[in-house]
């Protein structure tokens, strides 16, 4: 048996045991964030719930401030592990590691300032909201953990723990239904973070990758450096990010009810659930189809696509069943009866997730290769695009159905243009030309 079937051989073996790891991985993401919504509702009441769900979101933004950098170290690495290079990568590891981790350190201490002029709660219950946001903004330097764990081809071992550490978010949520108060619940999730986190330094430690923190001149350096990267994924995440959550500030800007937001918040779990269950198929598949292409073997790239948008669409119309189906009574056992969520809404979702579909699929090989250049130029066409979409909001006083109805068809053509933009680098890396 020659070595190129032993290789085929192993590929195949870990992609389906990634594929298992990450299924689960995803029935856990999914059941947490759907049961925090249930558990929240029902633990805070009606007037902190909304506000809480927005302080979450505000979280969200805190995610995107490594300024879509993460992309650009697993595009990095991932080249230089390819070709055996790896020597040239522990500079931006530490100088990277260390940015991950100060970000959401500082932007947690603006919100234990916050907080408390904010809401009207008891210290105890201040406290809680407090560690609450930083569990949220925990992500930032856990997703640049699992995209250098990714690149350096320790994917395993990373989904291993990621499924170990959301199975325990998943109990804890579960317990807040039961009785567990909500900041007590939140100090469990932060000591998950941290076990997580030494977990999976240790576990890389052992596998040959010593992760270490910069010294500020390390990092201003590094900025220094890097700062066409930076600027350029800055752009590009930055737009992106507004692109998907500008309806959190637009809403109570419009002086729309609270109910407003929670029916985004649920829209952008759907939406975030569908790139999570795409995700399975993409992150799967990914690093052999980063591979491929640099080691120019395109047609492989494109039947890895294929395969993806696949498994994919059979993602999509089992959610499409649930949601016509069953969407109106689960949306209402979900938030306890807190606002109606009609027809119309569920329709929406149906096709924001089809056209996330689209998206996933084409751009997270886009943001892989580090095609971010152009990636950031897709991103000026989107934001002029949301533009409209906002002064036709302001200007015809459009009802929030209506508004979202218009914020999806901008969606899909946006995710069109990412389809294109696929279809290109792979047109011109066939002349020899890389897209960046």
């Amino acid at each position: 048996m020659s070595f190129g079937d032993d290789r085929a051989k192993v590929d195949r073996f870990e992609q389906r045991l990634l594929f298992c790891l990450k299924s689960a991985s995803l029935t856990l993401i999914t059941l947490y964030q759907f049961l925090l919504i249930a558990a929240l509702v029902r633990s805070l009441g009606a007037d902190l719930f909304p506000w809480v769900i927005l302080l979450a979101a505000v979280g969200n933004y805190v995610l995107n401030a490594d300024l879509g950098f993460g992309g650009y170290v697993y595009a990095f690495l991932r080249e230089r592990h390819v070709q055996g290079r790896t020597d040239e990568t522990h500079a931006l590891i530490a100088a990277s590691l260390t940015i991950y981790f100060s970000i959401p350190g500082v932007a947690t201490l603006f919100a234990a300032a916050v907080v408390p002029l904010a809401f009207d709660i008891s210290a105890y219950m201040t406290a809680g909201v407090i560690v609450f946001f930083g569990t949220v903004v925990a992500s930032l330097p856990w997703t640049l953990i699992r995209r250098v764990a990714t690149a350096l081809d320790l994917f395993l071992t990373m989904e291993v723990i990621e499924v170990a550490r959301r199975l325990v978010f998943l109990l804890l949520a579960a317990m807040m239904l039961f009785g567990l108060p909500f900041p007590l619940f939140a100090f469990l999730c932060a000591f998950s973070w941290c076990a997580a986190f030494l977990i999976v330094l240790i576990a890389l430690r052992r596998r040959g990758v010593a992760l270490s923190f910069a010294g500020v001149r390390d990092v201003l350096r590094f900025l220094s450096e890097n700062k066409t990267h930076v600027l350029r994924t800055g752009g590009f995440t930055g737009l992106e990010f507004v692109f998907f959550n500008f309806p959190y500030i637009l809403i109570p800007a419009l002086s729309l009810a609270p109910a407003a937001i929670v029916l985004f918040d649920l829209f952008y779990k759907v939406m975030r659930f569908s790139r999570v269950a795409y995700n399975v198929p993409i992150e799967t598949l990914l690093p052999y189809q980063t591979r491929a292409y640099y080691e120019d073997r395109l047609q492989k790239v494109r039947r890895y696509h294929a395969l993806m948008v696949l498994i994919s669409l059979t993602i999509f119309l089992a959610a499409t069943s649930v949601l016509f189906f069953f969407g109106q009574s689960f949306f209402a056992l979900l938030i306890d009866n807190f606002t109606h969520v009609d027809d119309s809404l569920i329709y929406i979702m149906i096709a924001g997730m089809f056209s996330c579909l689209i998206q996933v699929t084409s751009g997270t090989f886009l943001v892989a290769i580090g095609a971010y250049a152009t990636l950031l130029r897709i991103s000026v066409i989107a934001a002029a695009m949301m533009l409209g979409v906002l002064g036709s909001t302001l200007l015809f006083s459009l009802s929030f159905v209506n508004f979202m109805a218009i914020y999806v068809v901008v969606y899909f053509c946006y995710s069109l243009i990412y389809l294109v933009t696929f279809d290109l680098a792979l047109r011109r890396a066939a002349d020899g030309v890389k897209m960046v």
